[in-house]
């Protein structure tokens, strides 16, 4: 999904919500019923007052916080714990799938797909 669709929100927030969506980044905006864009516009909301109140930005449903995983918390300078937000090559917290960088100019360079939650639409280039 062009990143002029979803402009504005910010990397982390375009980057995970498409993940927490299952939309492959690649998918045309334009292609996306009324009700996606509900859903994802619902989310957004609630993702981004959740981060005013923490203080950070934090995605990750509770069923995949590290810590109950085994895992320890994500330890970077952007802190908040994500699925897909500069996680490429790293195994995706929901089924252990390696993620990857999609391969065209359009999607940022911290943009990253696991392609079993992400599937591609018949019409991707992927």
């Amino acid at each position: 999904m062009a990143t002029r669709i979803m402009i504005g929100v910010g990397n982390v927030y375009w980057a995970e919500l498409l993940f927490r969506h299952q939309l492959d980044p690649l998918q045309a905006g334009c292609k996306l019923p009324a009700d996606q864009w509900a859903a994802l516009w619902s989310d957004l909301v609630e993702l981004i007052h959740d981060g005013v109140r923490r203080g950070r930005i934090d995605t990750i449903r509770p069923e995949h916080d590290p810590i109950l995983m085994g895992s320890k918390p994500r330890q970077d300078r952007h802190g908040g714990e994500v699925y897909v937000y500069r996680r490429a090559g790293a195994p995706c917290l929901g089924c252990g799938a390696k993620s990857s960088r999609p391969g065209t100019q359009d999607a940022t360079s911290i943009g990253v797909l696991v392609a079993s939650a992400q599937p591609a639409p018949e019409d991707s280039p992927l």
